[in-house]
């Protein structure tokens, strides 16, 4: 998100004894915001909206959250748009209409914003909201993933390898799994791993296999994670002890050098 720099002021009295203090930075930048906001600032709108949404300086209050993206997306704010766009996907203030979610990812995908791409795609996908469009689909999921977003990554992945949209290539399938799983995406590990251990795209690779595996498991939780670590457990079978030991490393290799990446 954008970030601004807050100046401190502080305030002295020229008269004896006078005890003014500053407001904190906090205090300020929300009061600068909401000022602009007012004023017809998208830019602000939005940024006030955000702080609806997680409470931060302000009171937690989704219907504030959703009246301020509105503002914003109103006048053209590819965020906003996406915001309002989502609030319809999931009826979250407004009744539930994906033909609505998709009239505004729509004005925000024209804009390039990629959350709105992937979004609108995955609708496309379903047929949900909109006629049912697969070439559509990847189209929008190739724009977003062209931006890193990972969700596109896995999903035009996924379409190479099924077909659906584009030609069946299996080895683009895996090239863009292999972008997303680097991103730390953890659906998109075990699918690279699956076309590793299988050599579908790829060469075959028993030990990058496991490696994704146990990476995609160390990373989720509940039914996902059980069922992540009974792949990896089949294809650890097929490992000889050295190559075990081997993908056991690369693993906490991978660990180590993304949460240190991670790091703030």
């Amino acid at each position: 998100m954008h970030r601004r720099a807050v100046a401190i002021i502080v305030m002295i009295g020229l008269g004896a004894g006078s005890t003014a203090q500053a407001q904190p930075p906090a205090a300020q930048d929300l009061a600068r915001t909401k000022a602009r906001a007012e004023q017809g600032d998208a830019e602000a709108q939005y940024r006030l909206a955000q702080r609806y949404v997680t409470g931060d300086a302000v009171p937690q209050d989704n219907d504030a959250a959703l009246s301020w993206f509105r503002m914003a997306a109103d006048q053209g704010h590819p965020g906003a748009q996406f915001m309002v766009g989502r609030a319809y996907a999931g009826g979250l203030g407004v009744p539930q209409d994906t033909a609505e979610a998709a009239a505004w990812y729509r004005k925000a995908a024209d804009q390039g914003f990629a959350e709105a791409q992937a979004g609108l795609g995955v609708l496309y996908a379903s047929g949900d909201g909109v006629p049912e469009d697969q070439t559509a689909a990847a189209a929008l999921f190739r724009e977003a993933a062209a931006q890193g977003h990972a969700d596109a990554q896995l999903m035009l992945g996924a379409a190479y390898v099924t077909g659906r949209g584009v030609a069946q290539d299996d080895r683009e399938g895996a090239a863009w799994f292999r972008r997303a799983a680097d991103q730390g995406y953890p659906a998109a590990q075990f699918n690279l791993a699956l076309m590793l251990a299988d050599g579908r795209g790829v060469p075959q690779d028993i030990v990058e296999s496991y490696k994704w595996l146990d990476v995609a498991a160390s990373r989720t939780t509940g039914d996902e994670q059980a069922q992540y670590a009974r792949v990896r457990d089949v294809v650890g079978g097929r490992c000889s002890p050295s190559e075990l030991t081997e993908a056991l490393r690369r693993s906490r290799e991978w660990l180590e050098t993304f949460a240190a990446r991670e790091r703030p």
